[in-house]
């Protein structure tokens, strides 16, 4: 099960957005609202309580949302509802292509990251925040902790030493921000600039 690993990746990047992006490395009394309380939410869910944080959360599964409001004091809102809350931070842990022409606009928090897959309807939405002064941490660089933990399963896996990998999306969320900000682009074209690189090497 990957998910605890992709849950605390996820946290790390909220960690790195929002040092980067309001100045502050604790997340005490944060408000972040979390789409999606199926197993990777409910990670990111358990490390954002364990921070301090303060959570919104939302799902289509009436169970799931009962379990977070009881087992992280979440607080439950409507699905259709979850991305738009007075918050710092959305963390869309559910479907894929939520941030598109409708969506964007309306969202009122200033950092977006989470662990669902393809977040952006498409490519040029990753614009469309930016115009709209709204951090976008790219999904496959904040969701990456799952990939970091079964890159390493097998014998002599050590689960103390993956997670300890899995924090070290924290540091590269801060590269991919500082290159989008040296470039003069999006953290998603930093992010693929940076991936490009990595590749080419």
């Amino acid at each position: 099960d990957t998910s605890p690993a992709t849950g605390y990746g996820v946290f790390q990047a909220i960690r790195a957005a929002v040092e980067y992006r309001f100045g502050r490395r604790d997340l005490n009394h944060l408000r972040v609202a979390v789409q999606g309380a199926g197993a990777v939410g409910r990670a990111l869910m358990h490390h954002l309580k364990a921070a301090g944080a303060r959570i919104l959360v939302a799902d289509v599964s009436e169970a799931a949302v009962a379990k977070a409001v009881q087992k992280f004091g979440a607080l439950a809102v409507g699905t259709d509802d979850i991305l738009f809350e007075d918050v710092d931070v959305v963390a869309p842990c559910a479907l894929g292509a939520v941030l598109d022409d409708a969506s964007i606009p309306q969202i009122r928090a200033h950092v977006v990251c989470g662990g669902a897959n393809n977040q952006l309807a498409a490519d040029r939405h990753a614009d469309l925040l930016d115009k709209h002064d709204i951090l976008f941490v790219p999904d496959y660089v904040a969701n990456a902790g799952g990939a970091i933990n079964a890159s390493r399963e097998g014998p002599g896996y050590d689960a103390d030493e993956a997670m300890r990998a899995v924090e070290g999306i924290y540091d590269t969320c801060r590269r991919v921000f500082a290159r989008a900000r040296d470039d003069g682009v999006t953290p998603s074209g930093a992010a693929a600039r940076l991936a490009a690189e990595i590749i080419g090497r």
